[in-house]
């Protein structure tokens, strides 16, 4: 899976240096941990995913000397499927996206660019716990946002 994650990772900003700044666009979009119909009807499934969540968590934090937080169930960064969907909307609306082109972009860092937040009003980053600062918010374009 990661090797497909970063292969695909890498055509996007590999076909970004090929066209250059222009007509096309390419982008790679990761969303977080989202919450779908199948999660719903599996019995328990919020506290096996915090389970695997605080142990992926553990092993990052022992990799890279950081301590780990106690996360409870209710603080747990999962976004809606529509999250996502604003995020594609938000970027295809933009008329200076070009200027992003090549980037790998999470739908959270997507959604503190462009100023709107998930169903709940949070903008959640499931990505948050990996490498701090890594999926940080997107700088707002020069100039600020057209709408």
């Amino acid at each position: 899976y990661g090797v497909e994650k970063n292969a695909g990772d890498r055509m996007i900003r590999d076909m970004a240096f090929e066209t250059g700044k222009g007509g096309v666009t390419f982008l790679a979009l990761w969303p977080g941990f989202v919450e779908t119909e199948r999660q719903a009807t599996v019995p328990g499934w919020r506290q096996h995913f915090l389970k695997r969540y605080m142990i992926a968590r553990r092993h990052l934090a022992e990799q890279s000397g950081q301590p780990v937080e106690a996360v409870a169930i209710d603080d747990m960064q999962i976004e809606s499927k529509r999250f996502c969907g604003k995020a594609l909307v938000a970027l295809a609306s933009d008329p200076r996206v070009n200027e992003l082109t090549g980037q790998v972009l999470s739908s959270a860092g997507v959604a503190a660019r462009y100023g709107y937040t998930d169903e709940n009003g949070t903008i959640p980053d499931g990505f948050s716990f990996l490498k701090p600062g890594i999926w940080k918010a997107l700088d707002p374009p020069p100039g600020g946002l057209v709408r």
